[in-house]
């Protein structure tokens, strides 16, 4: 007989499956929320909160990426927005740092300024095709590998779901 904490484990990786598998369908809902952006309006300077679907996402001006990454083979396109136009597009002042979440709740703080270096990408799209969970989507900070900016491999969050801003 297993230990309780490994029944429950196995009980929650096995869940936790069945949704990474109807996620592809969910995050394509017309309406369904996949990131959520915070920062000060740059009008009022007040505090905001936007929840963001995929529609939202795309109907901003797209930029494509062509690079590789230590988890894939090769040169890859990657089809997003660019950090700097989401910001632009949302109307959210443009933060010192931002902090970056995953649906499995992996954070990294990046600083805004590797967007004035480099291409920093908020990608929907791999090759083409649009990333479902289990493919590091819906949403994956994306660095070019030769950017030169230090530790970029790090900062590159996959299941990306929130966007913090600090001041």
């Amino acid at each position: 007989m297993l230990p309780n904490f490994t029944r429950r484990g196995l009980l929650l990786g096995c869940l936790l499956t069945i949704v990474s598998m109807a996620l592809p369908d969910i995050v394509h809902a017309e309406d369904a929320v996949i990131l959520t952006v915070s920062g000060r309006d740059s009008e009022t300077g007040d505090l905001v909160r936007r929840d963001l679907s995929m529609a939202d996402i795309e109907a901003m001006e797209s930029s494509v990426l062509k690079t590789t990454t230590i988890w894939t083979s090769g040169e890859h396109e990657f089809r997003g927005v660019t950090l700097t136009e989401l910001f632009r597009s949302l109307k959210i002042e443009v933060p010192a740092r931002l902090r970056c979440t995953a649906l499995n709740e992996y954070s990294v703080e990046l600083p805004f300024s590797d967007t004035r270096e480099t291409t920093v990408l908020m990608a929907y799209q791999f090759d083409g095709a649009y990333m479902r969970v289990r493919d590091k989507g819906p949403l994956w900070i994306v660095y070019p590998r030769d950017s030169g900016i230090i530790n970029a491999a790090d900062k590159m969050v996959w299941q990306l779901r929130e966007l913090e801003s600090h001041y």
